[in-house]
């Protein structure tokens, strides 16, 4: 058994959970991820994305911004907004909305 971990390791709490199970084997998303807990038995990075080879590059694109990923606190779409509207440039949002984040999406979508 292995376990895939996706989420942030710098919260204080995981500590005394990790060090307990520590021969439990842990498969990071990024080496980057590790660093809070780096003592941890890592046996793999698996990292998320794209084929490199799906896109081609866009030498002239229309100018946007984008945030792509999880509508959460933590991820802070309030911000992305916050950056693009001073920026005066588009953003657009390609983002999974979480039953328990729906208010936050509803109180961000207020800014599009």
């Amino acid at each position: 058994m292995v376990t895939t971990l996706h989420g942030r390791l710098d919260i204080s709490d995981l500590i005394p959970l990790y060090r307990e199970f520590s021969e439990q084997p842990l498969i990071s998303i990024s080496n980057a991820q590790r660093k809070p807990l780096h003592w941890a038995n890592w046996i793999r990075t698996v990292y998320h994305g794209l084929p490199e080879d799906l896109y081609s590059l866009n030498k002239t694109p229309d100018p946007y911004l984008a945030f792509i990923g999880r509508i959460s606190p933590e991820k802070r779409l309030d911000l992305a907004i916050e950056i693009a509207e001073g920026a005066g440039i588009p953003l657009k949002i390609a983002a999974k909305v979480d039953k328990v984040d729906r208010s936050i999406f509803v109180m961000s979508s207020d800014h599009l």
